[in-house]
């Protein structure tokens, strides 16, 4: 993942919205699942991309899909709390997932 710094990449996953502006994604949580499956356990900090698209893009909460940016790997804080290690600065979103 260290290699994946600054480099342009495509990732696909679950998106669980963190962050919302005039009904648009701002921010949100990649992820290898969906909790509406009901028989996950609890992410581990390494089983998620925190991505952030400037533009914002509509919630798409069950199914897979792919954003297309560049990757920054190293611990991420916010307010003082790490919140993740891996982040997405995001261009677009595409809806066609897998």
């Amino acid at each position: 993942m260290k290699a994946w710094h600054g480099e342009r990449v495509v990732v696909t996953g679950y998106m669980v919205p963190t962050k919302l502006e005039q009904g648009r994604v701002k921010e949100l949580m990649l992820m290898r699942h969906t909790f509406a499956a009901g028989n996950v356990s609890d992410p581990w900090i390494n089983e998620w991309v925190l991505v952030r698209v400037r533009a914002g893009v509509p919630a798409q909460t069950r199914r897979p899909v792919s954003f297309f940016g560049v990757m920054k790997v190293g611990a991420v804080f916010e307010q003082g709390y790490m919140i993740g290690i891996y982040m997405l600065e995001a261009e677009r979103m595409d809806e066609n997932g897998f």
